[in-house]
């Protein structure tokens, strides 16, 4: 009879465990949050006909400069992965199946009317969309490019970077780790998206510290459970390390919701149509779009990677002859485009990025 009873209760344990995976694989496909190629569906036609159209010689004697086409890029790191960074920004394609994403540490929101994407557009061209202070790492690394010449302003960075569906990927470029373009669009080979692998569920972690009797304040949320008090902030990928604060989980209030990857990383950088950075001046002032990025900068014609059946030769990689580089015709289209997505281009500033002489320098768009 025991035998049983121990028989039924582990066949029903294997029954739950089986329907709560059958539930989450639901969820993931109702999402279809594998990366933003899934999340924003299939491609707007012409809108991807506008990206590919050429770009026009400035002179006659000119070639004709590069557009926004589809590219694999010659820049690949070879000591590390290229992961999705935990915070980001997906906006959409035009006519796409949803604006857009926003992964912040308070958790994962759609972005479902106009009016929140031009609130998420107003904090993220203050440079205020992820609140993340200015590290002394981050600023003794601004303070090395600017020395160095290749950079003019030492405030936090933003990385951009058009998917091949003409979605835009927006990311800081340091979240505890130095984050590359290809770290947002990731390819199982240059020319390749990220191989399928198990689902991923991308959830905030509840951190609590505990106040001392001289604190009063608390600029998340406050906590009491008598006599203890605690400061309890919501982040996505865990409690820091090095930090005061510990997970405690259903302390902070309600979860936005999770999201589920399947497309997370790999050993190259994907194929992309442009990527940059988003500036902000010492000084104040406009914010930069401009493009210097692999993608732009290094770009290699995808099919010249590929052998007669279509896959990847990584032989041709080395010697694979560069594109010219994207140029003030390219940047002034992505303008137009970033106008099409609803975002308030009269406030940015795009350029087209060049390094004569190894010193950085902008050409307005």
């Amino acid at each position: 009879m025991m035998h049983k009873s121990f028989l039924r209760v582990t066949a029903a344990l294997l029954l739950i465990c089986i329907s709560a995976g059958a539930v989450r694989e639901q969820q993931a496909e109702e999402l279809g949050t594998q990366d933003a190629i899934e999340l924003c569906g299939p491609p707007d036609a012409s809108a991807l006909e506008m990206l590919d159209k050429d770009c026009p010689a400035i002179n006659e004697s000119d070639k004709a400069e590069p557009a926004l086409t589809v590219t694999a890029t010659k820049r690949q790191l070879n000591y590390r992965k290229y992961k999705l960074p935990e915070l980001r920004l997906y906006i959409c394609h035009p006519n796409a199946a949803r604006l857009g994403l926003l992964i912040t540490h308070l958790g994962v929101e759609e972005i479902r009317s106009t009016e929140r994407m031009a609130e998420v557009a107003s904090k993220l061209l203050e440079n205020k969309l992820w609140k993340a202070k200015q590290s002394a790492v981050g600023k003794a690394f601004a303070n090395y490019k600017v020395w160095k010449g290749t950079r003019t302003d030492t405030n936090r960075a933003l990385l951009w970077v058009l998917d091949r569906d003409g979605n835009l990927v927006i990311a800081p470029e340091l979240q505890g780790t130095l984050h590359k373009h290809g770290d947002l669009t990731p390819g199982s080979s240059p020319v390749d998206r990220p191989e399928l692998g198990e689902a991923q569920m991308l959830s905030p972690v509840c951190c609590c510290s505990k106040m001392t009797g001289e604190e009063n304040t608390c600029k998340y949320t406050n906590v009491t459970e008598a006599p203890e008090k605690y400061c309890c902030k919501l982040r996505v990928g865990g409690c820091p390390l090095l930090s005061r604060y510990s997970r405690m989980d259903g302390r902070c209030g309600e979860l936005q919701s999770e999201l589920f990857e399947h497309r997370v990383s790999g050993l190259y950088r994907g194929l992309a149509r442009a990527g940059g950075e988003i500036r902000f001046p010492d000084g104040g002032g406009s914010p930069w779009v401009h493009d210097k990025s692999g993608y732009s900068l290094s770009r290699v014609e995808p099919e010249s990677l590929r052998e007669a059946g279509g896959s990847y030769d990584q032989a041709k990689l080395k010697d694979a002859s560069q594109s010219a580089p994207l140029g003030a015709c390219a940047m002034s289209r992505l303008r137009s485009y970033w106008n099409s997505l609803g975002w308030p281009v009269d406030s940015l500033t795009f350029a087209a990025v060049s390094f004569p002489e190894g010193k950085e320098v902008m050409t307005h768009a």
